[in-house]
């Protein structure tokens, strides 16, 4: 092979006449080879193969990935949108890369934690960002912003308890029969008065806020049973909550937090206090993230028992791989009340 140098390894502008002329072939040979393609396999030998690719390694050469983009019609990319990530939201992607890898994707995350993030989200998938996304809770975008998505090709789950499906696919917790049980749980051991941690400054902390209210109702407490401390987001929040929930003059003995953050900031919280939990105060989370079996006490908590996703990976991956579009799906995920130390 000639050591005559045609463009700079380090400069990243080797080009593709670059590369064939140092292996002593054509521009379309290079291409054929270089983008990975397998078909007429028999027109091109190992040899020639093997010399192409040395000859791009050594000029540092890189595929053009937008006019390869153009040419497949496809990224190989899956986005998975959130609005901020937990344990929680890292299980999900982690296990949804598992699932890419076999098909030849990579997965991206796009963290939109406000209403202009999300719409430049929803802006750059319909202009071709990825081939699939999962959008993950969504604060600020409805239905019309999921067909609009769908209309463009993008095989796309949604993950939220309210969405109805319509060319994109939905992924919903059943979490309100948990959410029950965990208040017939603490009727039984005798609690009487509550209070109820989450975020109304979101649509997915002030549904369950409001779903803890409607069970406490149903469960026969009225609404000076419970207190419901409506900006709670995380632990540090959850922490100064309990310190000011201990002041009330009716101290309530039992947390409903929408969230394991929430949970455990009031873990945290109880602790400072000189409160023993679940002796003074109990305490369910919603999520059943990694940290919840080894917090002290271990967390009782709502959530998926296995932390299992392989089901919307399956969903997502059925709809990319379809010969035509299926008609929009609903797939419920099981959770369940998992009951260790803290209630």
């Amino acid at each position: 092979m000639s050591n005559e140098i045609l463009s700079s390894p380090t400069s990243g502008k080797a080009t593709i006449r670059d590369v064939a002329k140092l292996a002593g072939v054509s521009e379309a040979t290079v291409s054929y080879i270089v983008s990975g393609r397998r078909g007429g396999h028999s027109r091109i030998s190992e040899a020639t193969r093997q010399r192409v690719q040395a000859a791009a390694a050594e000029l540092g050469y890189m595929p053009n990935s937008a006019a390869r983009i153009l040419r497949r019609q496809r990224t190989d990319r899956i986005v998975v949108t959130m609005p901020i990530i937990t344990p929680y939201h890292t299980i999900l992607v982690q296990q949804l890369q598992q699932a890419a890898d076999a098909f030849g994707y990579f997965t991206m995350v796009a963290v939109a934690g406000s209403e202009e993030r999300e719409l430049k989200t929803v802006d750059q998938l319909r202009r071709g960002l990825a081939d699939a996304a999962v959008i993950k809770d969504a604060r600020f975008l409805c239905t019309d912003h999921f067909r609009q998505l769908a209309a463009t090709g993008l095989a796309l789950v949604v993950m939220d308890d309210v969405t109805e499906p319509d060319g994109f696919d939905v992924a919903r917790l059943r979490e309100e029969q948990a959410c029950e049980h965990a208040v017939d749980m603490l009727r039984d051991r005798g609690h009487t008065r509550f209070a109820i941690f989450g975020d109304r400054s979101n649509v997915f902390g002030a549904r369950k806020i409001d779903r803890y209210i409607n069970l406490l109702r149903e469960a026969g407490y009225t609404d000076s049973d419970f207190t419901v401390f409506g900006s709670v987001e995380g632990r540090r929040d959850a922490y100064n909550a309990v310190l000011e929930m201990i002041a009330l003059e009716q101290r309530p003995t039992a947390v409903l937090a929408v969230t394991d953050r929430g949970a455990i900031g009031a873990l945290l919280g109880a602790r400072h206090a000189g409160l023993s939990v679940p002796g003074d105060l109990a305490i369910v989370g919603i999520g059943n993230i990694p940290e919840t079996e080894i917090t002290t006490p271990p967390l009782t908590t709502i959530g998926l028992r296995d932390m299992d996703f392989s089901g919307v990976a399956e969903l997502l991956f059925d709809r990319m791989t379809a010969s035509e579009p299926p008609p929009g799906r609903t797939q419920w995920l099981e959770v369940d009340l998992i009951q260790r130390g803290s209630a």
